[in-house]
Order: C-alpha cells, then sequence, then structure tokens
C-alpha cells in the first residue's frame, strides 16, 4: 500500500501506537505541562480511536494521532482557561491566550513523533557502565526499591544512589536537545518518579 492510500484504522496499528506511547506522551506534555494530564490524554484519545476505527481513513497513523493528541491538548487547555485554572488575572489569561494560539499553529506534533527514543536511550546505554545504567533501569523504570536493587546487585544504598545520579547525568544530556518541546522536562520528571 502507497503512503498516500488511505485505509480504515487497524487494531494492529492502535497497538503499534500503544506501543510508542512515549512519542504521544511527550507530545501531549509539550502542550499540557503536567505528566499525569498528558498520560490521560493520550489514554483518552486511544480509546476513543479503539471506539470509533471504522470511521477513520487515512494514510498515516501517527500523523493522524498526532494531531488527535494536539487536538485533545489545546481543547483541555481551553477548558482549563475558561474555568479559571490558568488564573483570574488579566497578563496572566493573556499569556495562556497566546501560549494556546502558539500550539495550535506549532507542528510540535510532528517533532514528537519522529523522535527516537530507543535511540537515544541506546546512547545513554553506550556512554554509561553496565552496572550505573542497570541500576538507574530497575529503580526509575522498574520501580524496584533500594532495598530490592541492593540485593539483586549486591551494591549499598549510597552506590545505589550514587549511579541513579550518575545516569542522570548522562540522560540529561542526552535529551538536551528536546528541551524547547517540554520534551527534556518530561523526561526527566519520568526519570526522576520514585
Amino acid at each position: 500500500m502507497s503512503k498516500t492510500e488511505k485505509h480504515i484504522i487497524s487494531v494492529f496499528e492502535i497497538i503499534t501506537l500503544q506501543e510508542e506511547k512515549m512519542r504521544y506522551i511527550v507530545l501531549a506534555y509539550s502542550y499540557v505541562r503536567d505528566y499525569s494530564t498528558a498520560e490521560e490524554i493520550f489514554q483518552e484519545c486511544i480509546l476513543n480511536l479503539m471506539e470509533t476505527r471504522e470511521k477513520h481513513s487515512v494514510s498515516n497513523i501517527k500523523a493522524f494521532f498526532a494531531s488527535v493528541i494536539k487536538n485533545r491538548c489545546l481543547n483541555y487547555m481551553e477548558r482549563e482557561r475558561m474555568g479559571g485554572r490558568f488564573g483570574k488575572g488579566a497578563a496572566r489569561k493573556e499569556w495562556v491566550d497566546v501560549d494556546i494560539a502558539r500550539l495550535s499553529a506549532a507542528g510540535s506534533e510532528e517533532t514528537a513523533c519522529n523522535i527516537d527514543f530507543p535511540k537515544l536511550i541506546g546512547n545513554c546505554r553506550k556512554r554509561l557502565p553496565e552496572l550505573t545504567f542497570d541500576i538507574f533501569m530497575a529503580k526509575r523504570m522498574d520501580r524496584m526499591s533500594y532495598d530490592e536493587i541492593s540485593k539483586a546487585f549486591m551494591v549499598s544504598k549510597a552506590k545505589i544512589n550514587a549511579e541513579i545520579k550518575k545516569a542522570l547525568k548522562v540522560f540529561k544530556e542526552e535529551f538536551k536537545d528536546y528541551k524547547v518541546f517540554g520534551i527534556s522536562a518530561l523526561v526527566l520528571h519520568i526519570l526522576n518518579m520514585l
């Protein structure tokens, strides 16, 4: 099938979107600047797409879904602005209005969809000693406790803290180019979660 040929969205394509959820959470985060909200928007969009997939005919599922995420984020921001969540001051309201207008026109959905997270994480892995990377991933991604990590890797809690700090420095450097989209902040938020 050619890239310009349209088709109805398949369940397999939705599963692929789910597998690449970090891309879309990053996109949502670049708009709403809140990880929990970004995650919630992603899940809502996936569920909605599952329910309505046969109503959509698309040529590029990733671009289509990025557009869905962007629109959902803008709707969320508009509702929050109207509800006063962003503050009642005139200057604050003006700033939010400008931000919504800027984001409406921005093409950050293409950037977020093109970020190669596995490659960036692979770069971090190459730059770090194996033990450092494994301890970091055990704590931040697998959410193992200090006691569990200490037993699994036979290291002290002080060593765990030192290795995590070392890994965070490398992750910050690898993701620094994405700061303008809020991606660097999102990645650090994810990596700093307990």
